[in-house]
């Protein structure tokens, strides 16, 4: 598979609200490194998976539309907008996320996103 494709298809994997089905698409050793105002690094298949409960039931209904993709061999960007409801409320954010593949997995991804946006859409700021 292509890892154009192998990107898309974990993006999209969000939309069904399965944290089993989105963590199958991810290596053991998985890097998530979310960069920002609100990130946090961790590393690991089995403790990503533990952390998606939380943040698909806070984000129900959330969709990934990718915008534009840019790849280079095993290394893509990704511009992409996240919509979601959360606590009755929308959520709209843009964000750019660059993926490494390994195999037909994301060994990494690295994800670039405004938390000060989030925080003013959710009415903490």
């Amino acid at each position: 598979m292509e890892a154009n494709n192998i990107a898309l298809k974990y993006l999209d994997s969000f939309s069904e609200g399965d944290p089993d089905i989105v963590a199958a698409l991810v290596t053991e050793d998985f890097i998530n490194d979310q960069v920002g105002l609100l990130g946090a690094r961790f590393q690991g298949r089995s403790l990503y998976r533990d952390r998606l409960d939380g943040f698909l039931n806070r984000f129900q209904g959330i969709r990934y539309k990718a915008e534009q993709v840019i790849a280079e061999g095993e290394n893509l960007a990704v511009v992409y907008t996240l919509t979601a409801m959360e606590d009755k409320s929308p959520i709209v954010i843009r964000g750019v996320m660059v993926i490494t593949i390994k195999g037909n997995l994301i060994k990494k991804r690295s994800d670039y996103w405004d938390g000060l946006n989030y925080l003013a859409q959710s009415g903490i700021v």
